[in-house]
This record gives C-alpha cells, structure tokens and sequence, in this order.
C-alpha cells in the first residue's frame, strides 16, 4: 500500500492520462494543477521548480493496489474481473458464467471510505471491493478508452 497516495492526472485539453516520472510530484498553486520537480536529499525530497501548468484537469488517485500484471489501480481504471476459482466452487455462486472475464471500472465510495470494482450484466451486477489484485486485470480507463463503458452499462 505504500503507492496509495500516487496520483495521475487526465489532461483534458491532451486528452491523455499524465503519470509523474521519479522525482516528480503534482501540486496545486493558484488553483492549477502544476508537474513540479524534486530534489532528493539527506532529509528526504523537497520541490525543487514548477515544470508545467495543466489548467483542464482530472485527479486521480491510486488506490494502493496493482493488478495481476503488477500495474497500480488508480480511480477512473477499467478492469477485467477474474473469479477465483475456490470462490465459483463453492456452489453458491455462478461466476463462471456471469462474472468470470467481465469488465467493470474502479471508483471510490465515499460513504464506505474504500475503492470498489463496480460492473453490470443483465445477468448479475456486481460490485465488490478490490482487494485481491490477483483477480483484477486493467484493460483501460474510462476517460481514454469510453468504449469500453458501453460494455459495462449495455
């Protein structure tokens, strides 16, 4: 959980998703959303210069968790859901045919206070929350990828 407090931000006006390399931060000065430059030092990382303005912008926080291919989820992720098989076994659930390879998106419940994976069949809507990667793939984000919304909500 040590990434939980990583973000990333979706350039409107590029209309692409904008991660922060090493020794990078975001900030917020003037109400704008600012790519600032760090300096390691003895004491840890101060900010050392603004090295670009984004004023269209969407936040994204990661929720801490990585996906089967070691990825980190942020809010705003579309994944494909992979039921574990002990949980289809168990004979009260049919996953194997409704929730197995289905795809949902990432948000965050505010009145849980905890990121949940929410998808929608015409069979069985599920919504449950992320805590076992192993069973998460992201296949996109539904700010560059919408198609894959209409999947979800057809």
């Amino acid at each position: 959980m040590q990434d939980r407090f990583k973000f990333r931000i979706f350039d409107k006006e590029q209309k692409k998703i904008v991660t922060t390399p090493r020794h990078f931060n975001f900030g917020i000065v003037n109400e704008t959303v600012v790519l600032l430059e760090s300096c390691p030092t003895v004491a840890g990382f101060y900010n050392k210069r603004i090295v670009k303005e984004y004023n269209d912008v969407i936040l994204m926080q990661s929720t801490g968790l990585k996906d089967k291919n070691d990825k980190l989820i942020y809010e705003g992720d579309i994944v494909k859901y992979f039921c574990p098989a002990e949980y289809c076994s168990d004979g009260l659930h049919k996953c194997p045919e409704c929730y197995s390879g289905e795809n949902g998106s990432v948000y965050y419940d505010e009145d849980l206070a905890m990121y949940e994976y929410r998808s929608k069949s015409d069979e069985c809507p599920l919504t449950d929350n992320i805590n076992t990667e192993e069973d998460l793939e992201i296949i996109g984000n539904i700010y560059e990828n919408p198609e894959l919304l209409e999947e979800i909500n057809s």
